[in-house]
């Protein structure tokens, strides 16, 4: 099997045996992202720390984790994750009530009607999808989402505005840095895992 194998290619300091094991391990469509960062730290491949936990705290919900996976991470690592959800949480909701003033073209000729559909846009669009658990969109992915709705009742030219000045706004990157720093916090405990 291929923890076998990692762990002869390593003992026995075999390169092309690791990279192997690596690639094939890379190619299983459904591997554990328990086991994805404790064979990471295990065997010293960086990338899957960063894919295993990113999927950790993206794509598994709390109430899904076994026993057996909390082993595998240990106390600290379970820390890193809990506090990784618990900011990303806060943070989408941080972004999805603090709702952007519209910005009108100077060519609008139905500013109330701008403001209320650009509302409505907010609201029903991008802090229901932002704070949705089943979708794992990024701010950005859902701000390019809203590019693509209709919204009849505002002009394009408030809603092209509007969705720029979002997009510029400061804090639209912020999971990265909560992913960063969760991620800091998992690596300095990951003397446990070797």
């Amino acid at each position: 099997n291929l923890v076998t194998l990692l762990r002869l290619a390593q003992f026995f300091d075999m390169p092309r045996a690791h990279a192997f094991a690596i690639e094939q391990f890379d190619s299983l469509e459904n591997r554990s992202p328990f086991l994805q960062v404790q064979l990471g730290f295990a065997h010293r491949v960086e990338d899957w720390v960063r894919t295993g936990f990113r999927r950790l705290v993206k794509d598994v919900p709390m109430e899904e984790i076994t026993v057996e996976d909390a082993d595998r991470l240990g106390g600290q690592g379970m820390l890193a994750v809990a506090s990784a959800k618990v900011g990303l949480m806060e943070y989408r909701n941080h972004l999805a009530y603090d709702w952007p003033e519209p910005v009108f073209s100077v060519t609008c000729s139905t500013e109330i009607g701008c403001r209320l559909a650009w509302k409505r846009l907010w609201w029903h669009e991008f802090a229901k999808v932002l704070l949705h658990p089943d979708y794992n969109f990024t701010p950005r992915e859902v701000l390019q989402h809203l590019e693509r709705v209709d919204v009849t009742s505002m002009c394009d030219a408030c809603k092209l505005l509007t969705l720029e000045a979002v997009k510029n706004r400061e804090g639209l990157d912020g999971e990265e840095e909560i992913l960063a720093s969760s991620l800091g916090l998992l690596i300095s405990g990951g003397v446990w895992l070797l």
